[in-house]
């Protein structure tokens, strides 16, 4: 059954083509604002850690599935790492992003971020590898009673090498919908 479903959605998104020329002014808007971002974050006071927390290690449940680890450099600033399995092979994905508390809800903070990656796979007889530029945005909750930290984001990514071999994907790949639960210390 599974791999049927699997057939099916490789099929369907062999189907689909996303017109590139109308995600690209997504992926420069998202490269731009984090660039002001960045800029804007470490010229206020670095007084107190919006984040609640320095460093996060755990499970990133979705797709890929594997794990991630969420470092802090500054209040707003933080560098996420996530090593997934997908296909018979593995996906690493570099990534900075900029938090922002939402105000009201303590703990919880929108992030937005920009990165890299690199896929490989062996299924089914197709395999390959290519590199890709990943952007990231999401919710971001640290419980503030125990060191748990939960995150739910969207990580689209676009491949510049690499898609035409393999399982025959559009260079843009935008269902890296995820759940992360990490322990904070």
């Amino acid at each position: 059954m599974a791999r049927h479903l699997t057939i099916a959605v490789l099929y369907l998104t062999n189907k689909i083509q996303f017109p590139m020329k109308k995600c690209m002014p997504f992926f420069i808007a998202l490269a731009l604002f984090c660039t002001w971002s960045s800029h804007s974050a470490f010229a206020q006071s670095e007084t107190a850690n919006s984040s609640e927390y320095t460093t996060a290690l755990g499970l990133r449940l979705g797709w890929p599935a594997g794990v991630t680890v969420k470092h802090f450099m500054s209040p707003h600033n933080a560098l996420e790492g996530i090593v997934g399995f997908w296909y018979g092979g593995i996906n690493i994905t570099g990534l900075y992003e900029y938090h922002s508390p939402i105000k009201g809800v303590n703990g919880l903070q929108w992030f937005i971020g920009i990165g890299a990656d690199f896929t490989s796979w062996n299924y089914y007889g197709y395999n390959g590898a290519s590199i890709g530029i990943d952007g990231i945005i999401g919710l971001d909750y640290k419980i503030n009673s125990v060191p748990i930290d939960l995150s739910l984001d969207w990580k689209p990514a676009f491949y510049v090498t690499g898609v035409s071999s393999g399982l025959g994907r559009s260079p843009f790949y935008g269902t890296g919908l995820a759940l992360s639960l990490r322990y904070t210390f």
